[in-house]
């Protein structure tokens, strides 16, 4: 719950839910979370996953379009499952993306 709280959030909108996105070597892993609005509890209520068909991050740059058919499928699998758990698809406005450091030099 710290995480969350490292980003600057204007204090008039929480947002109650978030897309955790997981861009890996292999695949990419998404969860969607969502937190009660009157409590520091949250719950993880879809979950998605994709392979990114063998590519990589490499040479400190993530291959943007060959991974971005991945996402997108990670993404929508995770919001169409939050329909069997809360009874209607969540579909946050805010996402935390999970990078390897190799992704994040140059």
């Amino acid at each position: 719950m710290d995480l969350l709280r490292r980003f600057h959030q204007p204090k008039t909108r929480r947002p109650l839910a978030y897309s955790i996105i997981d861009v890996g070597r292999d695949s990419v892993k998404v969860v969607v979370i969502q937190l009660e609005p009157d409590s520091e509890l949250l719950q993880v209520v879809g979950s998605g996953w994709a392979e990114t068909g063998g590519h990589d991050i490499t040479g400190g740059r993530l291959e943007a379009d060959a991974v971005l058919k991945p996402v997108n499928a990670a993404l929508t699998q995770a919001e169409d499952s939050t329909e069997a758990v809360v009874g209607q698809k969540v579909v946050p406005d805010d996402a935390i993306f999970i990078l390897a450091g190799r992704a994040t030099l140059g």
